[in-house]
């Protein structure tokens, strides 16, 4: 049997090293509070905000809202599942 993803609209940032898009998002501040921390590597540590994949964002990974929380998936993950709403800027 064959399924197919129901349609759906999500919001979803990229992390490109700057924080306002995801915090517009998510709807509070990161770094210093809720124990958010950006290491070295350009990575953005979240612990106990992402609800799946890790708590480790990596360059260019995106952050979706959905009813159940915050998701991290990969840019290859990201692409492979959703594609740009139409008359939306990507």
């Amino acid at each position: 049997m064959l399924f197919r993803r129901k349609p759906v609209e999500i919001e979803a940032v990229q992390w490109t090293g700057n924080m306002q898009p995801i915090i517009d998002l998510m709807g509070f501040d990161l770094p210093p509070f809720n124990g958010c921390a950006l290491d070295g590597d350009q990575s953005l540590l979240f612990p106990n905000v992402l609800k799946k994949n890790g708590e480790k964002l990596d360059l260019f990974d995106w952050i979706v809202k959905l009813e159940t929380g915050f998701v991290r998936y990969s840019h290859e993950d990201f692409s492979a599942m959703y594609e740009k709403a139409p008359d939306q800027p990507f």
